[in-house]
């Protein structure tokens, strides 16, 4: 699937869930703790944590690894969103319904960092080709 495509899809998203656009504690704290692990078995817990208050679809932490991602400061901190979504194996197709609300009113920089994220799904594609 391209990019174009995904956009579209994301365009095209109906009845989204309600999306909490702003950073919640809790959940930052439970994305450092991913990133910030010492040892395999402490990152699979970490990871653990996060799965337990994603969301059926992800539509929890989608958002807030979205957040953490747009004020990172450090690599690892701008890996997390591609480290915890490979983990967790988030579907595609999660991602663009969970970061559809951030569109709405979104200015440039908004769309720019939307666009981003978004871009990731071609260059996923054609590696696998």
């Amino acid at each position: 699937m391209t990019l174009t495509t995904f956009v579209a899809l994301f365009l095209s998203v109906g009845g989204a869930q309600e999306t909490e656009t702003r950073f919640v504690l809790s959940m930052e704290q439970e994305i450092r703790n991913v990133i910030d692990a010492q040892s395999e078995r402490e990152w699979q817990s970490a990871l653990d944590a996060l799965q337990e208050n994603a969301g059926d679809q992800h539509e929890r932490l989608v958002p807030q690894l979205f957040l953490f991602l747009r004020q990172a400061t450090t690599t690892r901190e701008a890996m997390a969103f591609g480290i915890i979504r490979q983990g967790l194996e988030i579907p595609d197709d999660h991602v663009i319904r969970a970061l559809e609300p951030f569109r709405e009113g979104a200015d440039d920089a908004m769309l720019a960092a939307l666009a981003g994220v978004l871009s990731e799904f071609e260059e996923e594609e054609e590696a696998s080709e």
